[in-house]
């Protein structure tokens, strides 16, 4: 049970990311990004309220809070964040590709944080997976972001001229794999203040949500018009919005997957599963987004071989 919990987790992820970039066409990234969250806060509360109903809200601390609203702010928003930004310049499958380093980056902070230790199994895997990144941000597959990836920043549309773009692409995925990681250890100690992955998902997005308002009016002086104007999209369902609706309802079912697993198969075996959304992503870009985002054999073989490398590092 817990191991097709994971999947189906790994799967959403990935439909998460597809719809995000389905999203980007008709919609800019920061604007998107409000639209998520305000999705994700709308099935928290609802899940939330049933909690309630049922007299299941768990006894709340603070510190239970503060790390769960900490943990909030690395993943749902800069872990989005840096991943909507990778996805605007090397596309949902390679950007995904790199989201796939979180795991590594866990094992390593868990180690200075928690005090996890590190056997020969995992250097190696760290190995292959560090590998694997530099081979992927090297191949000749990624020279050529697809040019229909839809309404992007200017400064972005600017930097696909240069070589340094596809740098920019690579360092972006990067760090949404590291603020992942970091919101993991934070969810964990949260987990072990509060035991409710709803209440732990739901401080996360509220502080993300307030994350998200401050920067776009940190971004646009003070300016509320572009908040609006994307909440009332989201309000009202709107065609523009759409793709980042759907984005972050599956984000919002993986993550509750994945706490779910949990409850039935180990934290490693569940991590692995999840990984999958990398393929997840492969298989899906082939069935509806060939033409925009072309796969080689090569490109499939390096995403194999990153998966290789999380599976040793995770077991």
């Amino acid at each position: 049970m817990g191991e097709l919990l994971a999947l189906l987790g790994g799967f959403f992820f990935s439909s998460s990311n597809l719809m995000a970039r389905q999203g980007m066409k008709t919609m800019e990234r920061n604007g998107g990004q409000l639209v998520t969250l305000l999705m994700t806060n709308t099935v928290n509360i609802i899940a939330l309220l049933i909690l309630v109903l049922l007299s299941a809200l768990p006894q709340l601390t603070f510190w239970g809070l503060f790390y769960f609203g900490l943990a909030g702010v690395f993943t749902t928003f800069a872990g989005r964040f840096f991943l909507f930004a990778s996805i605007e310049r090397i596309g949902a499958t390679r950007a995904g590709l790199f989201k796939v380093s979180a795991p590594m980056f866990t094992i390593f902070l868990g180690i200075t944080i928690l005090g996890d230790r590190l056997t020969p199994t995992d250097f190696i895997g760290s190995a292959v997976v560090l590998s694997g990144l530099y081979i992927l941000s090297a191949s000749k597959d990624m020279k050529a972001p697809s040019a229909n990836i839809g309404i992007v920043p200017a400064e972005v549309a600017k930097t696909r001229e240069k070589p340094f773009a596809l740098d920019m692409g690579v360092i972006f995925g990067v760090l949404s794999g590291l603020s992942l990681s970091v919101g993991h250890i934070l969810r964990q100690l949260g987990m072990r203040q509060i035991g409710s992955p709803i209440v732990g998902v739901a401080a996360g997005t509220v502080v993300s949500l307030l994350c998200i308002i401050i920067y776009m009016l940190i971004k646009n002086r003070g300016d509320f018009e572009n908040i609006t104007a994307s909440a009332k999209q989201a309000l009202c369902f709107k065609k523009e919005c759409r793709g980042y609706l759907w984005c972050g309802f599956f984000n919002t079912l993986a993550q509750y997957l994945f706490f779910a697993s949990l409850l039935y198969t180990s934290v490693s075996i569940a991590n692995i599963l999840i990984s999958t959304e990398a393929l997840f992503n492969l298989l899906l870009v082939a069935l509806f987004f060939r033409s925009d985002e072309p796969l080689s054999p090569r490109l499939i073989f390096i995403s194999l071989f990153i998966l290789a490398g999380v599976v040793l590092v995770i077991l």
